[in-house]
């Protein structure tokens, strides 16, 4: 009777591991999922603004750029302007 009582005890006690185990692997689970979704999350969020931060930053070079052709166009013809209008000796 003594050792079918303990057969039981330890049954009973591996049930409950496994099923704690089982439990605490679930639990573990969600978390890790929950994560991994938010990190993905923030990665498109900050890829996406990344994106429009580039976007506005070239379009800023290029009106940049555009400034300067137009500023360096204009001295180059005011020079050659001078030079046209100056009297050769």
């Amino acid at each position: 009777m003594v050792y079918i009582e303990i057969i039981y005890l330890i049954l009973y006690s591996i049930v409950c591991f496994l099923v704690v185990k089982n439990i605490f692997r679930a639990k573990v689970d969600e978390i890790y999922n929950n994560i991994e979704n938010e990190l993905t999350s923030l990665r498109n969020s900050i890829e996406f603004t990344f994106d429009e931060t580039k976007k506005d930053v070239v379009g800023q070079n290029r009106q940049y750029l555009l400034e300067m052709n137009k500023d360096i166009s204009k001295k180059i013809k005011d020079l050659s302007d001078t030079v046209k209008n100056r009297p050769i000796i």
